[in-house]
């Protein structure tokens, strides 16, 4: 059964690869779903040939353990360093990362290893079983101390859920619960938690949290962003506008799903607002961190059903095991795999563990020792296994390291394209674009169309027509970035084409209404349509960063009424000395603060100024 849910979740990876819009990013991101599991035959035939195969296992993760914690406690110590330093608290933040990406993974890492440190405990001897000893209780104050809380709530299920299941294969739970003093107690002992919990501070702020992030979706998204940012700059609110626009996608395709890769071409389609690192463009996501919503969305219900299915055909398959099993230490070790396979199960609910590198070979590893002891029950005899399985497994792997290499070539080459950017070589830009640039890197890390950035080299060497070209190329490898949605508007107003232009800055400002770059654009080009009032008007409907495009329309804007009201009947020396005035930014600001944003306002006080 297990293999054919398997075979058959495969197959839904791989059908939703034909719908992508970048076919070459979603193979990518399939080899993430796929690859670990290809290691699976090779795990079960190894703890099949190798009795001590298990022993080596629960031994050298203890050595993992170790080498992580090591480094992670090295930074720690800085941090302690720094903060005693500064007279600061110490601050636990995504500096603390032990030899891996961040904080979470480092959490997320570590909490897989747990179920084996714990099996150690029980089935290791002498100094292995109290380094185990030592591991589990690392592991465990190390969670406790990064405070990442999908893994701490990932870690509490996946605990209760070994000590319940023990109880009820217990037969002393069994005669416990078998009376009603029993019920009671437990009853009133849970009631007491659950009261303890709910009264404590740390669900009042995480309800209160979740409570003023919710409100958000309900304001008017033209607010100045910056009264709630302090609400919404927090890792619940990016994941309910996830989690909101993941809703909105899956609906438009529930059955087959929208595709693989395609989520971070689509997420924004529902817009992206309510906190200032969302309306400057600076974050781009490539996953909604939550497993279960992005399966469901590029590859539809019949994968999200079967992956589940999956994860609880081995937690029965543990709990099984458990009760069949005569050697105590044997069952203790089920015990701990299924509580590994509930630790994934949640924190897929709050991250992204697949798409990781060690979380997925832990999870995998669980699944080969339960199904190990599952296939020695129901057949004690060695089954004779032909190693031609390897053959495709082995073309695979070679089909793997290619993708991965022309991956890697990509990015490095990206790298260097960027520093070229900064130094403003932009034909040395495009070139080592166009080498990073391949069919499998489509996508740069911010799910930037790499097309874009040969549009935007053109662009800053003024080759406007080639700028289209390939900024309409983006546009169909991300129909909704707003960054190439931008400058396919600036294009076409440099070609003077006001209309085509504007249609791209409202589709921008629809998906993020104070993406101030647009807004600037869209001023400038009300003003060349004239209607400066208008330009005027959202010229005022925030404030702006002092960028030289700001600057440049103010001056414009000003220009433009102080021309109107000049007239035919210009005073030669009256211009001149006027349009010194222009010419400084605090003279206009001082104009502009006497106006409250009216453009009337404007053109009273600029006569004024000119009848001096």
């Amino acid at each position: 059964m297990f293999w054919v849910l398997l075979g058959g979740y495969f197959l839904t990876v791989i059908f939703s690869i034909f719908k992508s819009l970048n076919p070459g990013d979603a193979i990518f991101d399939s080899i993430h779903v796929i690859a670990p599991f290809l290691l699976l035959p090779a795990m079960l035939i190894a703890l099949e040939k190798d009795k001590t195969s298990i022993i080596w296992i629960l031994r050298l993760q203890n050595i993992a353990v170790l080498v992580f914690m090591f480094y992670g406690g090295l930074q720690l110590y800085h941090a302690w360093q720094a903060s005693e330093s500064s007279h600061e608290p110490l601050l636990i933040d995504y500096t603390i990362a032990s030899t891996l990406g961040n904080k979470n993974f480092f959490s997320e890492t570590i909490l897989m290893l747990l179920p084996f440190s714990l099996a150690g405990i029980w089935l290791l001897q002498s100094t292995w079983k109290w380094l185990s000893v030592l591991t589990s209780a690392i592991i465990i104050l190390g969670i406790l101390f990064l405070k990442t809380a999908s893994v701490q709530a990932g870690m509490a299920a996946g605990l209760i859920f070994v000590l319940v299941v023990a109880m009820i294969f217990n037969n002393r739970s069994k005669n416990f619960f078998s009376t009603l003093k029993g019920w009671v107690l437990t009853t009133v002992v849970l009631g007491i938690v659950v009261y303890s919990l709910t009264r404590s501070q740390v669900y009042k702020d995480a309800i209160q949290k979740i409570r003023q992030t919710t409100s958000t979706f309900t304001k008017d998204a033209s607010e100045e962003i910056l009264v709630s940012d302090e609400v919404n700059r927090n890792s619940t609110f990016t994941r309910w506008f996830l989690w909101r626009n993941t809703f909105y996608l899956i609906r438009e395709s529930p059955v087959t799903g929208i595709g693989m890769g395609n989520w971070k071409a689509y997420y924004a389609k529902y817009g992206v607002n309510g906190a200032y690192y969302l309306n400057t463009g600076a974050n781009r996501f490539e996953h909604p961190h939550n497993e279960y919503l992005l399966m469901f969305c590029e590859r539809g219900i019949v994968s999200f059903i079967l992956w589940v299915a999956i994860l609880v055909l081995l937690i029965f398959y543990a709990a099984d095991n458990y009760r069949k099993l005569s050697k105590s230490s044997e069952r203790f070790l089920m015990l701990c795999m299924s509580g590994g396979i509930v630790f994934f199960a949640v924190i897929s609910l709050f991250g992204y563990p697949i798409y990781r590198s060690y979380s997925p070979l832990m999870l995998v590893l669980i699944a080969a020792v339960i199904l190990h002891y599952r296939l020695s029950i129901v057949s004690n005899e060695s089954k004779a296994r032909s190693y031609l399985l390897f053959s495709p497994i082995a073309l695979a792997g070679i089909f793997i390291m290619f993708v991965l290499v022309k991956r890697y070539q990509g990015e490095v080459n990206m790298t260097k394209a960027f520093n070229e950017q900064s130094r403003m070589h932009f034909d040395r830009m495009n070139k080592l674009v166009t080498e990073a640039e391949s069919y499998y890197f489509p996508l740069d890390l911010t799910t930037t169309p790499l097309t874009w950035y040969k549009g935007f080299s053109f662009f800053h060497n003024q080759q406007t027509d080639s700028a289209l070209v390939y900024f309409h190329k983006a546009e169909l490898q991300s129909p909704y970035h707003i960054q190439v949605l931008n400058d396919l508007g600036a294009c076409y107003e440099n070609k003077g084409d006001h209309a085509r232009a504007m249609q791209y800055f409202d589709k921008v400002l629809k998906i993020t209404p104070l993406y101030e770059e647009t807004m600037l654009n869209k001023i400038v080009t009300l003003y060349n349509t004239g209607n400066v009032e208008a330009a005027y008007r959202l010229l005022h409907s925030r404030t702006y960063e002092w960028t030289s495009l700001f600057l440049s329309c103010r001056r414009a804007i000003f220009g433009s009424v102080i021309t109107e009201l000049l007239g035919s009947d210009r005073n030669d020396s009256l211009v001149e000395v006027n349009s010194k005035k222009l010419s400084s930014d605090l003279w206009i600001s001082g104009i502009e603060s006497r106006t409250n944003g009216s453009f009337s306002h404007l053109k009273s006080v600029l006569a004024k100024e000119f009848q001096k």
